[in-house]
């Protein structure tokens, strides 16, 4: 047992997500298995496959993780939630919604602090689970509000999402937040997102 320390002056401790990467779990062999720490190294990880990220372009301060442990008859499992608010009602987005829906997801989340998360396994028999998505639109009530989806990735799991790290080499400058109701979900290739 040690101590449980607070916060270490000059660490950043903001709160919500500034980056959203996942791909379908199907996609994948296998995920590394985190080191003695319990993190995965992102780089090393995408090098060893031949995988595309998409990012999910969201509303500024809209997006947050979380997750829950909770106990069972067969011990502790976490319930896992990623939500973020995608801006507008275009007439591809329901479609694309609902044909996401289909798929489990391995995602990849980025605090505004920097650390980096991911959620989703594939076990040693290669069973695979990933995260589920599912969308709520709301067009609000008030002329001053703004209409959106709210997307949603979730899983139950007997694993806590794994600590990552070396993201830096992600050209994320196309992926971040937006304000301005305008928002895109795209294609990345790993090692740099497409410009415009």
């Amino acid at each position: 047992m040690q101590n449980i320390p607070g916060l270490n002056d000059g660490d950043d401790n903001q709160g919500g997500l500034r980056f959203l990467l996942f791909l379908p779990i199907d996609e994948l062999e296998s995920i590394p298995i985190p080191d003695t720490n319990g993190v995965v190294d992102l780089e090393t990880f995408v090098e060893n496959q031949d995988v595309e990220f998409f990012y999910c372009q969201f509303t500024l301060d809209s997006a947050r993780f979380k997750e829950d442990e909770e106990t069972s008859g067969n011990g502790p499992y976490y319930k896992q939630l990623i939500e973020a608010a995608v801006p507008k009602d275009y007439s591809f987005r329901r479609k694309q919604f609902t044909d996401m829906e289909n798929y489990e997801y391995l995602v990849v989340g980025i605090g505004n602090t920097g650390k980096a998360f991911m959620v989703g396994e594939i076990d040693e028999d290669g069973n695979k689970s990933g995260m589920r998505l599912k969308k709520k639109f709301d067009t609000q009530d008030k002329f001053k509000d703004h209409t959106s989806y709210t997307l949603q990735f979730y899983k139950e799991s007997k694993q806590c999402a794994i600590a990552v790290i070396n993201v830096s080499f992600l050209d994320l400058s196309t992926a971040v937040p937006v304000d301005n109701g305008i928002s895109n979900i795209g294609l990345v290739e790993i090692g740099g997102f497409p410009s415009g």
